[in-house]
This record gives structure tokens, sequence and C-alpha cells, in this order.
């Protein structure tokens, strides 16, 4: 593997579309988890919304854009 410079790194080769959906499944469970605590509405329902927007962060990494081999 050629070795690069650090000025030629950008961050779409440091991180792939996995970390992204990675990456928002993560603030998608923290910003629910926070606007649990910080609402005056029930903890559940809440949390249930944000594990919606996972869900379909997940559905579109898995089946509108699905990873392939190569």
């Amino acid at each position: 593997m050629p070795e690069t410079d650090a000025t030629e790194r950008t961050f779409t080769t440091r991180f792939g579309r996995p970390d992204a959906v990675l990456g928002a499944i993560a603030v998608l469970l923290v910003a629910a988890v926070c606007a649990a605590v910080l609402s005056p509405l029930a903890a559940m329902p809440t949390l249930a919304v944000g594990c919606l927007g996972c869900l379909a962060v997940i559905g579109e990494a898995v089946f509108v854009h699905p990873p392939v081999d190569g």
C-alpha cells in the first residue's frame, strides 16, 4: 500500500459509508436520550422516535444502498 502525505488524506478516504452510518446511529441515539432527559414528555415514546430514526438509517444502508463486495 503506498503511503500518502497527511495533506493528501481527505474525509472520504479516512471514513467510508459504513462509518457514516454508524456515526449517524450514535448521534440519533444520543439525541434521543438527551431529548428524553430534557423533555417533559414521557421517556419511552421519545426514545422510540429516536429509534425509528435509527431504523430508517439502517434500512437505507441495507436496502437502498446495500453493501457490495469489492
